[in-house]
């Protein structure tokens, strides 16, 4: 997310970070990632060697290779015992989030060093529940200008539900 929050723009993320995609591969590949159906939308298909679970209220809503929820609570419910269920990365978009940050233990951000245009949003969190427990900075690059830091948060004290937020990048292997 930018310094305002920002974390996309009409359906796409509004920056190029080859290596925030590559981290975001490598952190979800193996688990369960919940999202919803617009974030699947802009991906445009189920991200490979992952458990996809799209969350959507239209009950006609039936991709193959994903399983559909029309709650989170039930989308939730679904990851437990899918193969890498032991952390579930909540993948966006901007209503998924602010639905879910409540439950989630750990959050892994990729913070831009800048501020850009946009029409979705992280939700804000209050820094002060949480513990930054990794931090690296990087250089900018050809494809994005600006530093950035790859930040992993846990929370102060642990809620029961374990849920990790992924809010950096989508792939669209």
């Amino acid at each position: 997310m930018d310094e305002g929050r920002v974390i996309g723009i009409r359906g796409t993320i509004p920056w190029r970070l080859p290596d925030d995609m590559k981290r975001f591969a490598a952190l979800t590949t193996g688990h369960t990632v919940l999202m919803g159906r617009k974030t699947y939308d802009s991906m445009g298909m189920p991200l490979k060697n992952r458990t996809n679970i799209v969350v959507t209220r239209n009950r006609d809503f039936a991709p193959d290779d994903v399983l559909v929820a029309n709650t989170i609570e039930a989308g939730i419910s679904m990851a437990e015992g899918t193969p890498g269920s032991e952390e579930l990365f909540v993948i966006g978009g901007q209503t998924i989030y602010e639905e879910t940050l409540k439950l989630a233990d750990r959050l892994y951000l990729t913070h831009l060093d800048v501020e850009l245009t946009g029409d979705t949003f992280f939700p804000e969190f209050n820094r002060d529940d949480w513990n930054i427990v990794y931090e690296e900075t990087r250089p900018p690059v050809a494809t994005f200008p600006h530093t950035y830091t790859f930040v992993i948060y846990e929370r102060k004290e642990a809620k029961i539900t374990a849920v990790t937020l992924q809010a950096d990048s989508t792939e669209s292997d």
